[in-house]
């Protein structure tokens, strides 16, 4: 994933929701491997910020848990999730599902970890 996803030549900033933890050098240590494993692009920070004041990062959350729901299938008939997933599959027009990296679009990577993609 660290370098699968990553397009060569681009600059990245990443931005992860603080979390509370001994290893006070997650941060850092995540950022090496980024760069390491990316050398044809540009990772230029990793940032943590608390995501109850970062709208972005609000939204982000708010995406995945949709996207996640959908690829997982744990919506449930007539609840409000399945009502905001529904919503965006219709302002997309298509439904949320696995998509290539090069698309420009929301896109979803769905990984899998037993091997092959």
């Amino acid at each position: 994933m660290l370098h699968h996803w990553i397009l060569d030549f681009n600059s990245y900033r990443v931005f992860c929701d603080v979390k509370t933890n001994r290893d006070l050098k997650r941060l850092e240590t995540l950022k090496a491997c980024l760069r390491n494993a990316n050398l044809n692009s540009q990772i230029q920070d990793v940032q943590a910020l608390p995501s109850k004041q970062v709208v972005l990062i609000q939204l982000a959350d708010l995406l995945l848990g949709m996207a996640s729901a959908r690829m997982n299938h744990t919506l449930r008939q007539g609840s409000a999730k399945e009502a905001l997933v529904l919503y965006l599959e219709q302002k997309l027009n298509r439904r949320l599902a696995a998509t290539y990296r090069s698309e420009h679009k929301f896109n979803i990577f769905k990984i899998n970890l037993q091997g092959g993609w």
